[in-house]
């Protein structure tokens, strides 16, 4: 007989092709509802700014190794003694891996949380429920940047424009109830945070300056991104074509391009001429695939 446990991560029943026949699931179950039931009233209206769910990394990834996210919460509207979240994400994305962080191990008195659960719904998205202490003897502490999941995702689809996760209320398929995104204060007050949309950057090597993707950074780039500028000419690189690496592109580029090629000014800065790496600058320019890089 298996070890049980209140904290885990697993994937949707019904997409296992089981119902909740085993006595361990049942009593997961239960100890769920008894635990949520204790804090249940209804939500204030509107979404606080007190409490706030959001992701971290907007880290870039590349087509073929999968980016870690952070499901994160700032509350300093009040400690929390628990919260359910569902996290979508769009039709490019997979979610692969799901876990919980540290918010979800350590304030239980030192100790992980009485319950804590992650389902993984394959194609559709991830929910999470955790009690921090079913007596609410010890509490989620008021504070900025608590880590409440860790997830992790694989690009299925183009990269462009750039995927998105997001916080949601969702009746996944196989589930056989709503999953709601919420926060519950001491005393069973739930509320209703406010929640922000995660944008997941993904970054292409390439060579800063080389705007026509000829290999070379010289006059040619220069003339080229005058061209895009003012005729409308397709940017095959916003990175590439960002010289002066400030997170835009405008004629400030195409003039430091200008002077560059002539020595008045200095070479655009890394992943500059001989080199071909990813952007070290964390900006909302895509580049798609810069097809001179070896």
């Amino acid at each position: 007989m298996g070890r049980f446990s209140l904290s885990g991560t697993e994937q949707s029943p019904r997409a296992r092709g089981c119902g909740f026949g085993n006595p361990f699931q049942v009593v997961a179950l239960a100890l769920m509802v008894w635990g949520l039931a204790l804090m249940a009233s209804p939500a204030i209206p509107g979404q606080s700014s007190d409490f706030v769910l959001y992701f971290d990394s907007v880290g870039a990834f590349t087509p073929e190794i999968p980016v870690t996210v952070r499901a994160l919460i700032d509350n300093p509207g009040g400690p929390l003694a628990g919260w359910s979240i569902a996290v979508c994400h769009d039709e490019r994305l997979e979610i692969v891996g799901a876990g919980p962080g540290q918010a979800v191990l350590i304030h239980n008195g030192g100790q992980s949380a009485d319950f804590s659960n992650i389902v993984i719904f394959p194609g559709a998205g991830v929910r999470q429920g955790v009690v921090i202490d079913f007596m609410s003897t010890h509490l989620l502490p008021a504070d900025l940047g608590h880590e409440v999941a860790i997830l992790q995702y694989a690009l299925v689809g183009n990269p462009l424009p750039k995927p998105q996760v997001s916080y949601c209320n969702q009746l996944f398929p196989g589930d056989f109830s709503l999953s709601e995104t919420l926060v519950v204060a001491p005393g069973g007050v739930a509320i209703d945070p406010t929640t922000v949309v995660g944008i997941l950057g993904l970054k292409f090597p390439f060579t800063r300056g080389d705007a026509n993707q000829d290999g070379r950074v010289d006059l040619a780039d220069g003339i080229g991104l005058l061209g895009i500028l003012m005729m409308g000419e397709p940017v095959l690189c916003e990175d590439a074509c960002d010289h002066n690496d400030d997170g835009s592109f405008n004629f400030a580029d195409a003039i430091a391009s200008l002077h560059s090629s002539f020595g008045n000014a200095p070479a655009p800065p890394p992943p500059g001429l001989g080199s071909c790496d990813q952007d070290p600058t964390e900006d909302l320019l895509n580049c798609g695939d810069y097809g001179t890089c070896p």
